[in-house]
């Protein structure tokens, strides 16, 4: 993903060097980028939880979302949510 996006910025200054317009450019990266995007959706997980803190032993309520960012709705690709629950020292409980 990153190589991707390396190379396309590195395209864009190369088409610039060489005499095209800038806004052309500037359309033609804003453009791919979004035809990636349409390709290739991405989905955002957002939990509600019902507290900011917990001591051991308590009971954790929570809720997940999955919102899609090519659309503005709720995300329909993925089923399946799986939470790690991580200690101050970064294991897993």
């Amino acid at each position: 993903m990153k190589t991707k996006l390396f190379f396309l910025g590195a395209l864009m200054l190369c088409s610039t060097a060489w005499g095209a317009d800038v806004k052309d450019s500037i359309q033609w990266f804003a453009e791919t980028a979004n035809r990636f995007n349409r390709v290739f959706p991405q989905e955002k997980v957002y939990l509600h939880l019902d507290n900011t803190g917990y001591f051991m032993g308590e009971t954790m309520w929570m809720k997940a979302y999955m919102a899609r960012t090519d659309k503005d709705s709720l995300g329909s690709l993925s089923r399946v949510l799986y939470v790690e629950l991580v200690d101050p020292f970064g294991e897993v409980v």
